[in-house]
Formats: C-alpha cells, sequence, structure tokens
C-alpha cells in the first residue's frame, strides 16, 4: 500500500516545528520576537516547504531550496536589517534544526526496537519522542552557544530589556557594559543609552520630528523646538556628563519602568532616564541598548544604598 500524501498535514507539522524552531533561536540569541512575526514566518515556511516534496525534487536541489528558505524564514521573523546578524540567525537556526533532526531520528529508531534509520523519522516517532525530542535539542543547542561563547574571548554579555512609557512598551537587547557609570544627579537615577530606533517605538511622535540630528543638537543647547510634542517636553532631561576628552549635555527621556532580564537575574527598575543616542551604538545591530553594569545585584560595581528587594525581583528606588 502506498503512502497517502497529505497537504494539509503536512502544512501543519511544518508550521507547528517552524514556530517552536524560531522560538528557540529567538531564546537562544536573546533576541525579542513578535508573535505576530512568528505565526507568519512560520506559516510561510509550512507552505514553502511544500514543493520539493510534493514534486520529488533532486537532493542537491532540496538542500539550496532549504538554505534559501530558512534565510527567507529567518527575515520575516526578525525586524533586523543587518545582513551579518540575519546570516548568523540563519545559521543558528540551521543548528536547532539539524539537532531536532538528530535527536528525532534516534529516538524514532529506539522506539522502532532496531527497525533501522528512517528517511522520514518523524513518522515512526510518537509526540511524546516529538516533545522531549524538542526538549533534548534545546538543552544541546543552549550547551552549545555557551561552549562557543567560552572560547570567545571578551564576549558582551547582552540581556533581554522592556521599557514602558504612555501607555507603551517595547522590547529590546541591551549590552551590560561595566564601564558606563551616568547617573542622574537628580535622585541618582541609572541613565540606559539608548538608539534612536528604540525611542521612537517608545515614542513614535521622535519619529515625526525632521533631521533629529538638528534636533537633538538644538536641545543639548537647552532649546526645545516649538513643534516638541508635549508628552516629550514633560519627560525631557539634560544630563551632565564627562568622558575621556571632553564633558557636556546627554538629552534623556523619563521612562515610567525598564525590566531586564539576564539569566536568573531580573531586575525592574522605576522611573529610569533613556538618554538620546542619534547614531546606532553597533555597526552589526548586535544590541540597541547600552545598560550600566552596576544595575545588576551580581555586578561588582553594584553598591546602591537603596535597594531592596522584593522576591526575585530586585527594585532600584530613585527619589525623583
Amino acid at each position: 500500500m502506498e503512502p497517502v500524501f497529505y497537504v494539509d498535514l503536512f502544512v501543519l507539522y511544518n508550521f507547528l516545528v517552524d514556530a517552536l524552531l524560531l522560538w528557540a533561536v529567538a531564546s537562544l540569541a536573546d533576541r525579542p520576537i513578535r508573535i505576530s512575526r512568528l505565526v507568519v514566518s512560520a506559516l510561510f515556511g509550512g507552505v514553502a516547504a511544500l514543493p520539493p516534496y510534493a514534486s520529488e525534487w533532486p537532493a542537491s536541489f532540496t538542500v539550496g531550496y532549504a538554505a534559501v528558505l530558512s534565510f527567507l524564514v529567518v527575515c520575516v521573523a526578525f525586524s533586523v536589517r543587518n545582513v551579518q546578524v540575519l546570516l548568523r540567525l540563519t545559521a543558528l537556526f540551521w543548528l536547532v534544526s539539524l539537532l531536532y533532526g538528530g535527536v528525532l531520528t534516534f529516538l524514532a529508531s529506539w522506539e522502532g526496537r532496531g527497525a533501522g534509520l528512517s528517511t522520514t523519522p518523524t513518522s515512526h516517532a510518537s509526540w511524546g519522542a516529538l516533545l522531549l525530542g524538542y526538549a533534548l535539542m534545546f538543552s544541546l543547542g543552549k550547551v552549545t552557544l555557551r561552549a562557543l561563547e567560552r572560547g570567545r574571548r571578551g564576549i558582551a554579555h547582552r540581556v533581554r530589556g522592556t521599557a514602558r512609557a504612555e501607555g507603551k512598551e517595547v522590547s529590546f537587547v541591551g549590552l551590560v557594559d561595566t564601564g558606563h557609570l551616568l547617573r542622574d544627579p537628580v535622585g541618582n537615577v541609572p541613565v540606559l543609552l539608548a538608539d534612536t530606533s528604540v525611542l521612537v517605538r517608545l515614542f513614535p511622535e521622535l519619529g515625526g520630528l525632521p533631521q533629529a540630528v538638528e534636533v537633538l543638537e538644538r536641545l543639548v543647547e537647552g532649546r526645545i523646538p516649538r513643534d516638541f510634542p508635549e508628552p516629550l517636553v514633560r519627560r525631557f532631561r539634560l544630563l551632565p556628563y564627562r568622558s575621556v576628552g571632553g564633558s557636556g549635555l546627554l538629552p534623556s527621556f523619563v521612562v515610567d519602568e525598564v525590566v531586564l532580564e539576564a539569566g536568573r537575574e531580573r531586575v525592574r527598575l522605576h522611573r529610569p532616564r533613556l538618554a538620546w543616542s542619534v547614531r546606532p551604538l553597533f555597526s552589526d545591530a548586535a544590541a540597541e541598548v547600552l545598560v550600566p553594569a552596576e544595575v545588576f545585584p551580581s555586578a561588582e560595581l553594584s553598591s546602591d544604598p537603596n535597594r531592596r528587594r522584593e522576591g526575585h525581583v530586585d527594585v532600584a528606588d530613585p527619589r525623583a
């Protein structure tokens, strides 16, 4: 009896697998991903995977098609314009895919009681094997990435964060900087240096201002433009700073709350300052916000006397 090919089940299965693999990539790479983008990219991958199987393409064509398709799926899932970052995310997508396929092949052959390896291992694997395979894949992927990171010297520690203001919530990728010690002298409040992209997502009114560099220069001089939105005027602050070679004023905005997650640590900052960096902080879009290391309890620089512990959440209480 010849096997029957069900298109709807094929698309559904690939949709679920692609969604799980993309979520694993986002978690392992510490990249925020929207549910809408995750669903659209997984559905696109499930439908686009039909031609090689329905038409029985040669192996070489199938591999090439899969490489291009995986890159397109990653492009749809993650809102990143840097090609190098997209290629790294695609490589990670292939890594977790190969780990998942390898684990499933082993579990399917083990469940088959010595029936041998199959070219379609999922047809012999139970739902328990599929779930166990995903858990093992995620664990192996995490171990592999940690091993690669240990082999690199001076690798930066990235965190995931969420900023809230004016009823909006924006996710970002932050980079912990031990040399970043800037604080607002009024209240001794921590300051995070943010790209324009983060502030525009949080305050869409900034996107309507022409020539952001000129507006920034006028703000540093203490001249607020007449068309500057009222919510931004209330939240605007000028912070004095000193660096090697000079000093000056840094424009920033008061946000309601910032939540940072680094491994098992979760830090909530009330009314911190987001300093405005018009030019991108990193050329490869590796992060969007510079986070001072002292906001984390485990950091050596963390010696703020105004801290208190609330369960697993560390809260820094500014006085302004």
